[in-house]
């Protein structure tokens, strides 16, 4: 009994960076949330040299912090849905907090590849380069269109833009250099934007890393801002278009990345569940041979098949028609991976039994991490009304 592997991948030179990531999944990923997961305080799980580290490097080297940045800023350029989903979602098979970390850490500077103005642009082409981690971004939750308003403030002064307020948790934010938080603009012409706040301003407060129960090997802390003076031009997307368009764009990549990730987690459990089945007698025979056991594998994986679906189907909607991607379809296709990954979880504790409490096995810390995930950007109810209300 296993499942098939139904990817149909678009090239031989794809298929190699995907097999270097289920690699580096397996092999560091995996064993470094476990060890960040086991330090008490947070803190010291981000200290220079630690496990932490060690993946985010890891990742730059195999360049994978350049896809989807433009190659004339030194990235790879548009990347194809496939490998997207796929990276994400062996990611995620590794660590879901991990698997956040790093995409946080790219978020700023792939937003600023689509500025047009040389300070942004200039920062881009560092941070390609930037294989010691020296740059590290940190982000919000993106938000559904439509929905809250900026809780940071921006005014203009003599053609900078100066920002003030802060935001309550942010991805990264304990380690980032470099933050993406949208603002409310005031004055003359008041509207919305996005500002690259460089977090070595003396304004700028870094607080410490939240303890959670799940998800701990993602660092995450408040930031605030008073009288921060961004540079020249790091004022991102300030027209209405602009900014609706790329808050948009914002959110649909980060529901896109989510139900990768936690399908990369659903998997998993399966996997774990089926190893501990198979090694588990009961009855003279593995309990994998039981009918019971067999009906609870048959659902599960007809689940996760489902949700896999879902997410690729969204990225490559997203990829063939990116201004026309739809709040409701990509928060279904989100929370079906989480309510999907949750429902796994679950049934593999099932089979593991009191074992599956214990921290001898990997099911104890993904049940954390999915149950952290379900509610920690909101209930799945309020966040399927807000898309209902976005579109």
């Amino acid at each position: 009994m296993k499942l098939v592997e139904m990817d149909i991948l678009p090239g031989r030179e794809t298929g190699a960076v995907l097999k270097e990531v289920k690699k580096f999944s397996k092999a560091m990923v995996r064993p470094a949330g476990v060890e960040m997961d086991s330090i008490a305080r947070p803190g010291e799980a981000l200290a220079e040299g630690s496990a932490l580290w060690e993946v985010l490097k890891t990742f730059r080297k195999l360049d994978l912090h350049l896809m989807g940045i433009p190659e004339e800023l030194g990235g790879m350029g548009g990347e194809d849905w496939m490998t997207s989903v796929v990276v994400a979602e062996s990611l995620g098979h590794g660590d879901p907090g991990l698997a956040l970390a790093l995409y946080a850490c790219c978020a700023p500077f792939a937003a600023a590849a689509l500025s047009s103005e040389p300070g942004p642009r200039k920062l881009v082409k560092t941070f390609c380069k930037d294989y010691d981690c020296t740059l590290v971004g940190c982000m919000p939750p993106a938000g559904v269109p439509r929905a809250g308003k900026p809780t940071v403030f921006a005014k203009m002064d003599r053609g900078r833009a100066v920002i003030n307020g802060s935001v309550p948790r942010a991805a990264n934010a304990p380690i980032a250099t470099h933050a993406l938080v949208e603002v409310e603009i005031a004055g003359r012409n008041p509207g919305a934007g996005y500002a690259l706040v460089p977090l070595g301003d003396p304004g700028v407060t870094s607080k410490p890393a939240v303890e959670k129960s799940g998800q701990r090997p993602l660092p995450q802390g408040g930031l605030a801002f008073d009288n921060v003076k961004l540079p020249k031009g790091f004022l991102l997307a300030s027209t209405a278009a602009g900014h609706a368009r790329m808050k948009r764009a914002l959110f649909l990549r980060e529901q896109k990345l989510l139900a990768a990730v936690f399908s990369g987690v659903a998997m998993a459990a399966f996997e774990e569940a089926q190893k501990y089945a198979a090694a588990r007698i009961q009855g003279g025979v593995p309990i994998i041979e039981h009918d019971n056991i067999r009906l609870q594998f048959f659902h599960m994986a007809k689940d996760l098949e489902a949700a896999r679906a879902a997410a690729r189907r969204l990225a490559q909607h997203l990829e063939d028609k990116p201004d026309n991607g739809s709040a409701l379809n990509a928060t279904g296709v989100r929370c079906l991976a989480m309510e999907t990954a949750a429902r796994v979880v679950s049934e593999a504790m099932q089979i593991f039994g009191g074992y599956g409490l214990t921290k001898e096995f990997p099911l104890e810390k993904m049940f954390r991490d999915v149950r952290s995930a379900m509610v920690e950007q909101g209930d799945p109810d309020a966040l399927a009304l807000a898309a209902m209300a976005a579109g």
